[in-house]
């Protein structure tokens, strides 16, 4: 079998949840590819002990997603990522009394927004809610990543993490997707 860089596998599946309305695991799924390239960048191939600077990083140099004060940033998107992950949720805890943003997304039905980085700030009562075209936010994030793609295919990491990437069924035993074999039932 011909190896399909995992890269390629993600752009593609992340599409089709896109198109089929899946739109909680294309979050999911966009929102964890930012670490899956900071960790292939970083000198160890891992983002352990520095995910959040890796994963920001990488946002800032890879989309439009830089700190700034004024609409979305690498800051609420790795916010949002670790709520949604970790929680299961965008909005952040009642208990958290710093945490002044909470990140709704806006399906393509319901609203096309026309602004900066396809964004829309409401600031009330000290609590500022961002609301994010989740198209928008997707094509973003797919851009730095042929951007970065462009940049490190050629790396020695990137080749690792492509070889030693998740392979179904059990190819080092003759078993799965890897061989001729079928695959166990």
């Amino acid at each position: 079998m011909n190896e399909q860089d995992v890269f390629e596998i993600l752009v593609s599946e992340l599409t089709s949840l896109m198109d089929n309305g899946n739109y909680y695991s294309a979050l999911t799924l966009v929102l964890t590819i930012p670490g899956i390239c900071a960790s292939i960048d970083s000198e160890r191939g891992s983002t352990q002990g520095k995910d959040e600077k890796l994963y920001k990083n990488w946002l800032n140099e890879y989309t439009c997603y830089k700190n700034n004060k004024r609409m979305l940033t690498s800051q609420i998107v790795y916010k949002t990522r670790c709520r949604l992950l970790h929680n299961g949720r965008f909005l952040s805890e009642k208990k958290d009394k710093n945490d002044k943003i909470d990140v709704y997304f806006a399906l393509p039905a319901n609203i096309k927004l026309i602004s900066d980085n396809g964004s829309v700030r409401i600031t009330t009562n000290g609590k500022t809610y961002l609301q994010i075209n989740i198209e928008d936010f997707v094509q973003n994030i797919l851009v730095g990543v042929s951007l970065w793609r462009q940049k490190v295919c050629k790396t020695e990491n990137y080749k690792n993490y492509v070889k030693d990437a998740i392979k179904f069924g059990l190819p080092h035993l003759g078993i799965g997707s890897d061989s001729n074999l079928p695959v166990l039932q």
